[in-house]
């Protein structure tokens, strides 16, 4: 019995720094690939190598310099994406969803999930989960917000600098913050 826990333990351990050395390894694919120049080639390798850490990624996924993802298992990525410069996406609980043709701005953030209040701090409070769904040929401008729990529809642009607060149900022309519909 004893020997069985210490097997369990070091297989456990063993797994462990396997992650760990396959992540830094990553971490540091990335910041290589962040050197190079913001050319489409290179945002076609850059592309890949966060493939690796992503859940689903479709052909031609496009990244350019500075893009960071964070809980990729919880992404999905269509066919010819593009991220722009310093995006941020992080697909913990709820996860992201980016259909084909895709278009993200620089600098936009979408966080799938929320924290909770609990005993008057939201530091401790349980993560509520909202997947995030981004439609068929959509553009979100420079410094778009996403908000856990949000679906753009197809076709749709959404300007720079909105944050997007609440679902939309039809394409249009969305802005402002929070974000309406424009058009």
């Amino acid at each position: 019995m004893l020997l069985a826990r210490k097997i369990a333990v070091a297989r456990n351990m063993f797994i462990y720094i396997v992650k760990t050395v396959l992540s830094v390894g990553h971490r540091l694919l990335v910041s290589i690939a962040d050197l190079l120049p913001p050319d489409e080639r290179s945002c076609r390798i850059r592309g890949r190598i966060h493939g690796l850490s992503i859940g689903a990624v479709g052909g031609n996924f496009q990244v350019a310099q500075g893009v960071r993802f964070e809980h990729g298992s919880g992404i999905r990525i269509g066919d010819d994406v593009y991220i722009g410069t310093d995006s941020w996406l992080s697909g913990l609980r709820g996860g992201i969803v980016l259909e084909d043709q895709v278009m993200i701005g620089p600098k936009v953030t979408m966080v799938s999930s929320n924290h909770t209040l609990k005993q008057g701090s939201y530091r401790f409070g349980p993560g509520k989960p909202g997947a995030i769904k981004i439609g068929y040929g959509t553009w979100l401008g420079a410094g778009v917000r996403v908000m856990a729990g949000i679906e753009v529809p197809s076709s749709s642009l959404v300007c720079a600098g909105a944050v997007l607060t609440k679902t939309f149900r039809e394409s249009g022309i969305y802005g402002g913050v929070p974000a309406g519909k424009i058009k």
